[in-house]
Order: C-alpha cells, then structure tokens, then sequence
C-alpha cells in the first residue's frame, strides 16, 4: 500500500513541478521586422508588419516596406527613397525537427518549416504598377514546454529568405532579407 501511495506522490509531484501547465488557445497576435537586399538594383529594404496564425501552418500578414536606392541612374528616376504595403499569406511545412531533450526539467526541440509566401506589393508614392512577388524561406523556432507561462505565450522565428517578383517591376525584382517573427499566444492553465 505504501508503495502505491509513494508511487503516486511521485508522479504527482513530477508532473506539477516539471510539466505543461500552459496550453495555447487560437488567439494570437504578432509582429514581425526585418531587412532584405536586392543585389539586382543596388538597395536595402527595411520591413516591418503584423500578422496572426489562423491554422498551424497558415500565416496571413501585411508588411510595410521602405526600399532605399543606392544606384544614382535609379535615385534620378524614382527618387531615393520607395514606400509599399505588401499583403501576403504564408503557407508552411515542416521540414526538419531535432530530437527532444529535457534540461533541468524543460522539454526543448527545435523546428525548421519551409516557408512559401505569395505577396502583392502595392506601391504608395511611385507612379509604376503594383506587383506580385513570392518569397520562399526557412522559419527556424525552438519551443520550450514547462510550468513557466511565458514559454507557451511566446514565439520567436528567425526566417532568411529569398524573394522573386514577377511582372515588368523595376524596382523589386530578386531579393535575399532576414525577418524575426515575434507571436503572443492567448494561454490557459488547464490544471486549475
């Protein structure tokens, strides 16, 4: 009987002390920053947007984005300076998952998808067409499980990528940037 008890007692206090208490609900919010350049017209593109997961794998978002021109025949023809909103919907699969480690009593893995992103790039103060482009990218997040809140509430993406746009645009055309995606998840406590 005292076996029994004991053998109770433990699991109990390993699962309370070192398992998941926090579970992710669909509400979610997120901002995302980065850069990108275009070795093709000689500029450096900075971004900034929101977005928010509606599926596990399906991430619509709309960016801003300022392109600063470098080449001087450029800057004569569309100033220096190019202003966008660019509306897209990420599409991804997972492509590669590490082994899960537990550390100190905190389960670790790390993820790597492969991100496919459609995007319509609407330009605000130039007088030429607005374009499509896709971009095609690694999203690379590690996810960390245990009773702290914020490891479930928080997600942190690093994603390099390449762009391609398609049409008659001159001013994006190929591109190499980098982006960090940080999500707020809604969570609950499903032991209380």
């Amino acid at each position: 009987m005292w076996r029994l008890i004991i053998l109770f007692l433990f699991f109990t206090i390993n699962i309370s002390v070192f398992g998941q208490a926090y579970v992710r609900t669909v509400k979610n919010i997120g901002f995302s920053g980065g850069v990108s350049k275009d070795f093709t017209n000689d500029q450096t593109n900075i971004h900034f947007g929101v977005h928010s997961h509606v599926f596990k794998y399906l991430i619509p978002e709309i960016c801003y984005r300022n392109n600063t021109q470098y080449q001087l025949i450029r800057i004569e023809k569309f100033g220096e300076n190019q202003h966008f909103i660019t509306p897209g919907i990420q599409l991804r699969t997972r492509f590669l998952s590490t082994t899960g480690r537990k550390v100190r009593g905190i389960c670790t893995k790390e993820f790597f998808d492969i991100a496919l992103t459609p995007e319509y790039n609407i330009t605000l103060n130039q007088p030429i067409d607005n374009s499509f482009s896709l971009r095609f990218g690694l999203s690379i997040y590690q996810v960390k499980s245990g009773m702290n809140k914020s490891r479930k509430a928080w997600s942190y993406k690093a994603e390099p990528y390449y762009r391609h746009a398609y049409g008659n645009h001159e001013i994006i055309q190929r591109e190499f940037g980098f982006t960090l995606k940080v999500t707020r998840f809604q969570v609950y406590d499903f032991l209380r």
